[in-house]
């Protein structure tokens, strides 16, 4: 008795708010499972594909949160994950607040 492994069909990324110069790559897609033919979960979510620091501070800020407000579905590897699909907003938001903090401004 063998299942099959878990399929991922999604869409093309959506694109990141102009001005930013950091790259992440949101998929909305679905997480369906086969088990012995006899019984399909979906779980809708989002896609996200981006570089080993990012995912790694994706992972920090989603361990940070209380555990009823945790979004990770599942990790993939280093740079893919699934995540719930309300979150692409608040995590480019929190991207967005910790590069302003650590951006230099020349004082004047």
């Amino acid at each position: 008795m063998s299942s099959k492994p878990p399929v991922l069909v999604g869409r093309l990324p959506q694109q990141s708010p102009g001005g930013t110069d950091f790259q992440l790559n949101l998929f909305r897609c679905c997480l369906r499972v086969d088990v012995f033919d006899i019984m399909v979960n979906a779980i809708k979510g989002l896609f996200i594909s981006c570089d080993v620091p990012m995912a790694q501070f994706i992972i920090n800020y989603n361990a940070s949160l209380p555990t009823s407000h945790r979004f990770i579905i599942h990790i993939l590897d280093n740079t893919h994950m699934f995540v719930q699909p309300h979150v692409a907003d608040m995590i480019q938001n929190a991207i967005s607040e910790f590069r302003d903090q650590i951006s230099y401004e020349k004082p004047t």
